[in-house]
């Protein structure tokens, strides 16, 4: 994936959590349909439901934050590693010289 890609779906899913929070969508009891948000299905909707940061029930949609944070948080970890491993890798590469 590209650099324009990944910026476009970062938009996207700006985009559809902002469409969320515009109606209020962030609770069960507030959940709204598609149409309601002015939102189609999408695979990054469906993603965005496989990573918990939206739920459903009977085709209404809302998002959550907790689930948000969570996965912000997951994505924040696993980035760290891979910087500590880059390090490691640069600093063993150093002392070899």
């Amino acid at each position: 994936m590209g650099l324009e890609a990944i910026v476009a779906q970062l938009r996207r899913r700006r985009m559809i959590i902002a469409a969320f929070r515009a109606h209020a969508a962030e609770s069960p009891e507030m959940a709204r349909s598609l149409e309601e948000l002015g939102l189609r299905d999408s695979m990054l909707l469906r993603k965005m439901m496989r990573q918990q940061v939206i739920r459903h029930e009977n085709r209404r949609y809302y998002l959550d934050d907790r689930g948000l944070i969570t996965h912000r948080m997951n994505r924040v970890k696993w980035g760290m590693i891979v910087l500590f491993l880059i390090l490691g890798m640069v600093i063993l590469y150093m002392n070899r010289s």
